[in-house]
Order: C-alpha cells, then structure tokens, then sequence
C-alpha cells in the first residue's frame, strides 16, 4: 500500500498490516465486517493461504484463517474451486 505524499509515494504497508510475502494474484476491497470501512479479500497462488485483512481503524489484520476463508475446496487431481466470501447486507 502506497500513501501520496505530495505526489511522492511512499510505501506504508508494514505500517498498517499489509506486507505480505506471499505471491498475490488478485484481490478484491469490501467491507467485510460491516464496520464503515473497506476490508481486502487477497487471492495468493503457490499453495498459499487466501488472507482476508479486515481494517481497523487503519490498521490491518489477517483474519482469513479464523472466518473459515482462507482456502479454496481442491482435491489432488483439480484445480482449486471458487472461494466466495459472503457480504452482510448493508
């Protein structure tokens, strides 16, 4: 994650919670606890786990293991299937 300093960037996503080693390949930004504030779902590849960062109060945490999101169903011989996280209504 970049922050716009001024029209220099500068990278704060140890700051926050979201520097991540794992190779992503996609994610999508939804308020996925309902809060007020945008959560990032992030789809990883290389038999890595999914994380799901839920912010608070700019600060984020993977809580993608916990909320049962972190893996897609797969069995030895096909690919992954899609993961859908459900949204709470608004």
């Amino acid at each position: 994650m970049f922050r716009n300093d001024d029209g220099r960037f500068t990278d704060i996503a140890a700051e926050v919670g979201l520097a991540d080693s794992r190779k992503s390949v996609g994610a999508v930004w939804f308020d996925a606890d309902a809060d007020g504030d945008m959560d990032v779902y992030v789809g990883n590849m290389d038999c890595d786990a999914n994380g799901l960062f839920v912010n608070n109060r700019g600060k984020f945490t993977d809580e993608a293991e916990r909320r049962g999101v972190a893996w897609g169903e797969r069995t030895p011989k096909t690919p992954p299937t899609a993961l859908c996280v459900p949204v709470p209504p608004m």
